[in-house]
């Protein structure tokens, strides 16, 4: 059975006074009438006919706008209408299409060219890419392997020859982000100008102002949650009285900033003997031979939660990172007067660029995460402790202090531990030195929690996750700066629901999603 698809595309004004032009494309196949699989033989025949007609159609209409355009500057500067010795390259979401350009020539030389003043210039091997093409690319490179994307990619346009390779599709992807993150960057820049900041993210003068207190809940609801809560409960764990003089933060006038730190292995500058680097700034090393020696790019997550919604925000580092979360919370008058709080792990070199960048921010707080809290001593008293059963037994006592942010009761029980519960050469000095550290970070998380407050920084640790580990750790996989970065801020970018406007507008409106 043969069938036919024909596209009709009519060109011209439907006022009657200009004379309509019609360009016809028909492409047609043989259809299987019987079989086994028919019904899949003739629905992926006649996607693959739709397709071939819709490239087809496409070049056709190109090719005439082309030469339309081309008489009509002929018309006015003189010559002739020669076509372009090479055709034209398009990379959209129809699939790879190519169509012939036309010049306008006289005795000087070509007076105008299409391929350049008409349609965007390329270079000798490039193609235009579309914006759908862009938009369907990023989509899937946010999710998988470049080679799995651009092997989705190609499928569903039915493409079967002129493919788009990988090396191509992770170039697109890689120089996308570059430009995702050079436009965040000349944003922020302009943003901090304008409030009257420093470069780095500083304010030039500082003034004395609101640090956010009277922003937070009411301290009669503070004393009736903690009644009820002390009230169900021994006196050994009950909230500390000096509990309450902590800031609550009222959570539907709150910043929240939960800041994450990812390393992925970097690419070596030179490669060994058996060490192949696959496409997207990847290294694989199938024997293994790469060693511990790797060093690592470092993508940090910021994740914004207030009023207007969540945003992600992704750079190279903590510091540059906090400059744009700055820039994000002046745009959308967030900084001043409100109370903000930065919820991390125990990494030190975050807290201490929290501390140094924002120490003029008067309603700034770091939140050590609970989680990370449990976990270090969970790690310190297995290291110290004389088994399991020991370990247990003192974190059953101690955790629920630390709950109740009593740090110097925790403290207190760590130091008199008796001697005989230690292995050999431990002592609880480690643990101990890090509540010491992060006294200042440790909130009453009951109380916080009873007034249904946050107490853990895992919308970082997922937004990290979704936009870093889960495309680019494992696997064996290694990174060039530039590539670790880029792809990271592709995926912060669909996070953020504004991959599209991008791909068809080079836009980025910084507005929080729901």
């Amino acid at each position: 059975m043969e069938m036919r698809i024909e596209v009709v595309i009519t060109d011209g004004a439907s006022d009657g006074k200009t004379g309509k032009q019609e360009y016809r494309v028909n492409v047609q196949a043989d259809l299987p009438e019987s079989g086994e699989r028919l019904v899949d033989e003739v629905e992926r025949g006649i996607l693959q006919l739709e397709k071939e007609t819709l490239r087809s159609g496409f070049a056709t209409y190109m090719a005439a706008v082309s030469e339309k355009r081309a008489h009509a500057v002929c018309n006015s500067v003189g010559g002739v209408v020669v076509a372009h010795p090479t055709l034209y390259r398009v990379d959209g979401e129809v699939g790879r299409i190519t169509f012939r350009t036309y010049d306008v020539k006289n005795d000087k030389g070509t007076v105008w060219s299409g391929s350049k003043e008409f349609f965007p210039a390329q270079g000798p091997r490039e193609y235009y890419r579309t914006a759908g093409m862009s938009e369907l690319l990023l989509n899937m490179a946010s999710e998988m392997s470049y080679g799995s994307a651009t092997a989705l990619l190609n499928r569903v346009r039915h493409v079967n020859h002129d493919l788009t390779p990988v090396r191509t599709a992770a170039a697109i992807v890689e120089r996308e982000g570059v430009a995702v993150q050079a436009q965040i960057e000349q944003w922020a820049t302009g943003t901090l100008k304008a409030h009257d900041f420093s470069e780095d993210g500083r304010p030039r003068k500082v003034d004395e102002c609101d640090d956010g207190h009277g922003m937070s809940i009411p301290e009669s609801r503070i004393q009736e949650v903690l009644s009820a809560y002390n009230a169900t409960r021994s006196e050994e764990y009950h909230i500390p009285a000096e509990a309450p003089a902590q800031r609550y933060e009222d959570p539907e006038r709150a910043v929240n900033v939960s800041l994450d730190d990812v390393g992925v292995k970097r690419q070596r500058e030179t490669r060994k003997h058996g060490v192949s680097r696959q496409a997207g700034g990847t290294e694989h090393d199938p024997k293994g031979t790469s060693g511990a020696s790797h060093r690592y790019v470092h993508n940090t997550i910021a994740h914004i939660q207030s009023s207007l919604g969540t945003y992600v925000l992704n750079g190279h580092g903590t510091v540059s990172v906090l400059r744009l979360v700055v820039a994000f919370l002046l745009h959308w008058d967030l900084l001043f007067g409100r109370p903000v709080q930065f919820f991390v792990d125990g990494q030190r070199t975050l807290q201490a660029a929290i501390l140094e960048r924002l120490n003029w921010l008067p309603g700034k707080r770091i939140i050590l995460d609970w989680y990370h809290l449990r976990k270090r001593c969970e790690q310190d008293l297995s290291t110290a402790l004389r088994g399991r059963l020991v370990r247990n037994a003192v974190l059953g006592h101690l955790l629920p202090l630390l709950w109740l942010g009593r740090v110097d009761a925790s403290i207190e029980h760590l130091r008199n531990l008796a001697a005989d519960s230690f292995k050999a050469g431990q002592t609880p000095a480690v643990l101990i030195g890090y509540l010491e550290r992060n006294r200042e970070h440790i909130p009453c998380y009951a109380l916080r929690k009873q007034l249904g407050l946050r107490n853990s920084s895992n919308c970082g640790e997922k937004a990290n996750d979704l936009c870093v580990a889960a495309r680019q750790k494992h696997q064996g996989m290694s990174w060039s700066t530039s590539g670790s970065v880029a792809l990271a801020s592709i995926v912060a970018l669909r996070r953020n629901g504004e991959l599209a406007s991008w791909c068809t507008e080079r836009r980025l409106e910084f507005q929080g999603v729901a």
